[in-house]
């Protein structure tokens, strides 16, 4: 196993324990919403570096998990990723329940990404959204979907390399 590689997972897996805790108590305190995000954000960079590093050998040093990463990974690794994330019909109740709510509360017509693409891209940028959110404190940050994300993520990494299972599970 390489050892970068190792590191990688074990990271975005401690991140994303992270986000998971943050976001199980958030009824406790609302400003873990924010924590939760840049932790599941992290994971997610962090992932992709891995994967990067298994599908071209190199090291990546970008935040940018969607235009530096996945867009420049093979293009069958892609599509694997694409194929395997999906939304349960709960997700997408869920989603259409918030996008409901949100236009009922603001007049505003918001649409939840659905796609694996629209959501890296909107996720790419969660640091940048959260580090200048006190400028729009207005402003309001739906991110979503970080579990099917992961769930493809670890499952395109393992068939690759089934060395990494008991690293990321």
């Amino acid at each position: 196993m390489n050892e970068q590689i190792v590191k990688l997972l074990k990271f975005a897996k401690y991140y994303s324990d992270s986000s998971y805790f943050l976001n199980k108590n958030i009824q406790y305190n609302n400003a873990f919403i924010y924590s939760n995000y840049i932790m599941a954000g992290l994971s997610l960079e962090l992932y992709f570096k891995a994967l990067y590093k298994i599908d071209t050998n190199k090291e990546i040093k970008t935040h940018k998990f969607y235009t530096d990463i996945f867009k420049k990974l093979n293009i069958k690794i892609q599509q694997k990723l694409i194929d395997k994330f999906k939304l349960s019909n709960e997700d997408e109740d869920y989603a259409k329940s918030l996008e409901n709510k949100i236009y009922q509360k603001s007049g505003e017509k918001l649409t939840i990404p659905r796609t694996l693409e629209d959501n890296l891209l909107y996720w790419e940028n969660v640091f940048i959204k959260i580090r200048y959110l006190h400028e729009n404190l207005n402003q309001e940050m739906y991110m979503m979907f970080f579990p099917n994300i992961e769930k493809a993520l670890k499952e395109t990494i393992v068939e690759l390399k089934i060395e990494y299972r008991e690293v990321i599970l």
